[in-house]
């Protein structure tokens, strides 16, 4: 099925709705479909692109949508589809068409000729001959058609992709003005329509071939026949249109054409003012903005043709003003051609024959030019053309087959005694090397896996030495201030006892240096911990955030501070324990370092295969100078609470070392105006 060519009648009106391109996609059933391919997103981008902007080069704005999406071949070609149909149906610039066209068959056809995308390099080559038909290429189109017709038989064996080829052939007829064959094919194309999933792209091109059967006995003259199927086309609309509430105005643009083809009829019958009431009711719908605009022009011309026919020059004039405008502003030939003509019979009219030969002259001159880009083949049959191009190729395949025969046998006569020798060399080489090939490579192996596994626990003992010498200088650091102020408390209560208020605040703080160096000593064996003995299994994480949040409440209370989680259902592979240490040190973090009455956030968010944990907090903020360092194990980091809270600078250097093993990152943001964000990313669990 195709909706981009020039259709008879009805050219305006599938200009109007190129967007239909993506409801012709998203009903294909048999096309192969690799991953990388993102149909339906990309599906709704083009439609609702294409439905914003219907008259715009969509170029302008799909490359840049196509950025937020890693295009598979699939979504590639219905990009190049939809500019396609815009130099098709828009602009009429077959030659460009052509291009997209070739470029939509080159992006599929490894996949075509690997077994996959037949729809879509059906479609490719319907639509280029669709072009082709359009510049008169008659025998470049028809080859295309052919060859698109033996995919369908070969591989498809789809109805509804027979239609567009029947489709094809009836618009050829028509071109050719065999009106009676092409009647025939348009009914043949509405019989396999009925297979269409899609129902609102079988009402569209139910209702439009209706109304081509219609303009086919009209050029045949029998008028009462094209009353009959344009009445029909509007009943169906009438019908089934209610379907479709939200295509009101395709509904409305569909009608104003059948009204200006129902109108032509009715002039040619006598019956005129039937006929203006209908022009001019099909003006009326389709001169409005984003409406079919040229359809409107086309009904115009006949307007204007029948003023001039009954004598009503000045009504003639009026809308003669109205197509010089359109004209000046569209500069398409043929319209321009139209109105010279129409514009010189008005004249000769009113008398004014100097204005009616400028006219006339410039009539001929467009006219000629015209004639000139016809090309020569328009006489020749369709169908004899097809048969013969049928029987060409049998004869051919015979042919090859006959020729492909004899080829074979001197073939397998060749390999059978080229095997032979090649076989009883291979065997000898084969049972005399085998042994030392394997032996070598199996040492060779051995080698190689020994000597890397050598490199890697030497970088990581020295790694690992490194780090522990750093730590241990710092923990010595760190354990001295609440040692000696244990030991100088000890040593004065000994000498020099104390009694009452001041023994009291001796002993908290004698309890709060041992609080500290029991903290520190506990931060200490959990980065010795770190990442050993890692337990993963498939955990809920907002439980285990809501856990830790549940847990420091009390502590941010203290402060009067809020700690607000906005949890999400995501699922991980990780160890929970250890992902609760890195959680619980970022949050108590945050609250040691956020003022009182501060409100922190917690939020999840779910990005491609990862989930993004960030934690925000109101606090004092990191220094630029200290940014770099907040990851790693240096004393000159360590800061105070707001309140005054002792800080050993080992939480985050932990929290990297996890959540690293996990196969995850960790960062932070700090502006300068205060407060930090701290990120913690995590895969998410394969499905």
């Amino acid at each position: 099925m195709h909706f981009a060519c020039k259709k008879l009648g009805c050219s305006v009106l599938l200009a109007f709705l190129p967007y239909v391109v993506s409801l012709l996609f998203a009903g294909c059933s048999n096309s192969y479909k690799p991953i990388g391919d993102h149909t339906e997103k990309v599906d709704s981008l083009i439609y609702h692109r294409l439905r914003a902007y219907p008259k715009a080069n969509p170029a302008f704005y799909l490359d840049s949508a196509y950025q937020t999406i890693n295009a598979g071949p699939g979504d590639i070609f219905k990009k190049f589809d939809a500019i396609r149909n815009f130099y098709h149906s828009i602009r009429h610039n077959y030659d460009s068409a052509i291009v997209y066209a070739d470029s939509m068959m080159l992006t599929v056809q490894p996949g075509f000729a690997a077994g996959g995308y037949n729809l879509e390099y059906v479609n490719a080559l319907l639509f280029k001959g669709d072009a082709l038909l359009e510049l008169e290429r008659y025998d470049a189109a028809f080859t295309l058609f052919f060859e698109a017709r033996n995919i369908i038989a070969q591989k498809m064996a789809d109805s509804i992709q027979v239609s567009g080829y029947f489709d094809r052939l009836s618009y050829g007829l028509f071109k050719q003005k065999n009106y009676t064959e092409a009647i025939k094919n348009y009914k043949l194309t509405i019989e396999y329509l009925s297979a269409e999933k899609k129902p609102f792209t079988r009402f569209v091109y139910t209702q439009m071939h209706l109304d081509d059967i219609g303009l086919c006995y009209n050029r045949l003259g029998m008028n009462d026949s094209a009353l009959w199927y344009y009445k029909r086309a509007l009943d169906y609309i009438d019908r089934e249109g209610n379907a479709f509430s939200g295509e009101r105005m395709f509904m409305e643009v569909a009608t104003g054409v059948i009204y200006g083809n129902m109108a032509k009829a009715l002039t040619q019958m006598g019956n005129d003012s039937a006929a203006e009431r209908y022009m001019k009711e099909g003006i009326r719908i389709n001169s409005r903005p984003t409406y079919a605009l040229e359809d409107a022009e086309f009904t115009r011309e006949k307007l204007a043709r029948l003023y001039l026919k009954v004598g009503r020059t000045a009504d003639a004039q009026l809308v003669l003003q109205d197509i010089k405008t359109w004209v000046a502003n569209n500069k398409i030939d043929t319209h321009t051609s139209a109105y010279y003509r129409l514009q010189a019979a008005a004249d000769g009219q009113k008398g004014a024959f100097e204005d009616a030969f400028k006219n006339i002259n410039n009539y001929l001159a467009i006219d000629d030019s015209l004639d000139a880009l016809q090309k020569p083949g328009a006489s020749e049959n369709i169908q004899k053309q097809l048969d013969f191009m049928e029987r060409t190729k049998q004869l051919a395949l015979s042919r090859a087959e006959a020729d492909k025969q004899k080829l074979i046998a001197l073939i397998f006569i060749a390999c059978f005694f080229l095997s032979i020798v090649i076989i009883f060399l291979i065997l000898r080489n084969y049972r005399q090397s085998r042994k030392n090939v394997n032996r070598l490579m199996e040492l060779n192996n051995q080698v190689r896996l020994k000597n890397t596994q050598m490199h890697r626990t030497l970088g990581a003992l020295e790694k690992s030495q490194l780090e522990n010498t750093r730590m241990m200088k710092l923990i010595a650091h760190d354990l001295r201030n609440p040692v000696g102020a244990m030991l100088t408390f000890t040593e004065m209560q000994m000498n020099n006892p104390v009694e009452g208020e001041q023994r009291t605040k001796m002993l908290a703080l004698l309890r709060k240096s041992s609080a500290d160096a029991l903290n520190l000593i506990e931060e200490l064996l959990e980065s010795n911990a770190g990442t050993d003995e890692m337990v993963k299994e498939t955990i809920e994480l907002d439980a285990t955030l809501q856990y830790c949040v549940d847990q420091l409440q009390p502590k941010a209370l203290e402060k009067k501070q809020a700690l607000i989680f906005y949890p999400k259902n995501i699922v991980i592979v990780a160890d929970r324990e250890k992902l609760w240490r890195v959680f619980s040190n970022i949050i108590t973090n945050a609250i040691k370092f956020s003022p009182r009455g501060a409100t922190i956030t917690i939020k999840m968010n779910g990005e491609h295969n990862d989930v993004v944990v960030a934690i925000a907090d109101q606090g004092i903020g990191i220094p630029t100078w200290m940014q770099e360092k907040m990851f790693g194990l240096n004393e000159n980091i360590k800061r105070k609470g707001t309140a005054n809270e002792t800080s050993f600078g080992l939480g985050l250097f932990i929290s990297r070392q996890i959540v690293e093993a996990h196969g995850g990152k960790i960062w932070f943001e700090s502006p300068a105006t205060g407060g930090a964000v701290f990120y913690v990313k995590l895969p998410l669990a394969s499905e």
